[in-house]
């Protein structure tokens, strides 16, 4: 599988920020389960990538 690392576009990351700002999670515990969600989106093609860099190179 080939998995595609690119940056994010200008109104993904507008959105990003719009929901870590808070004005779609009112209370702090769903702002910090909406940053870890965005974490993840964030970081899953670049773990994915990474993981399978690395399978390569263990299991060569």
């Amino acid at each position: 599988m080939l998995y595609q690392l690119r940056p994010l576009g200008q109104t993904q990351q507008a959105q990003l920020i719009e929901i870590t700002r808070g004005k779609t999670a009112q209370n702090t515990t769903q702002q910090i389960i909406y940053k870890i969600i965005i974490f993840f989106l964030i970081h899953k093609n670049v773990t994915l990538g990474t993981k399978e860099a690395f399978k390569n190179v263990i299991f060569y």
